[in-house]
């Protein structure tokens, strides 16, 4: 989908996949980097999960259902989610949104950024959609 969103002139900003083993995937194919134990990803963040950074090839098995029961998440007040990919459930990372709200609101702050900085506004699409 990304893929397709990228051809047609959107920019990634980060991008979310709930299941560990499909982002394993997508983290190979789109953004060039392999995970493997004991080497801490640079470009891949879990919202939540029972196993640690280093525990890369358990949390790669870990059934998405039971990773919101885990006590550890990779996402803190200064992490930068642009240009990542967010494993985990997106409810998960509205809760840590609204624990650390500095993130949430930098997140929000840039999309409209992005947003305002196109060439057309919405107002455009809707004139020659009528």
């Amino acid at each position: 989908m990304s893929l397709g969103l990228e051809h047609a002139g959107y920019e990634l900003y980060f991008a979310n996949e709930l299941s560990p083993m499909a982002g394993e995937t997508f983290a190979h194919n789109l953004l060039n980097e392999t995970l493997e134990e004991d080497k801490i990803p640079s470009k891949v963040l879990w919202i939540k999960s029972q196993f640690s950074k280093r525990q890369i090839t358990k949390r790669l098995r870990e059934n998405p259902l039971d990773a919101p029961l885990g006590k550890y998440s990779d996402i803190e007040n200064d992490t930068i989610l642009e240009n990542k990919l967010l494993i985990g459930d997106l409810n998960e990372l509205l809760k840590i949104f609204e624990e650390k709200p500095d993130i949430g609101e930098d997140v929000i702050k840039e999309i409209f950024q992005r947003i305002n900085s196109t060439e057309y506004s919405l107002n455009t699409v809707e004139k020659n959609n009528a």
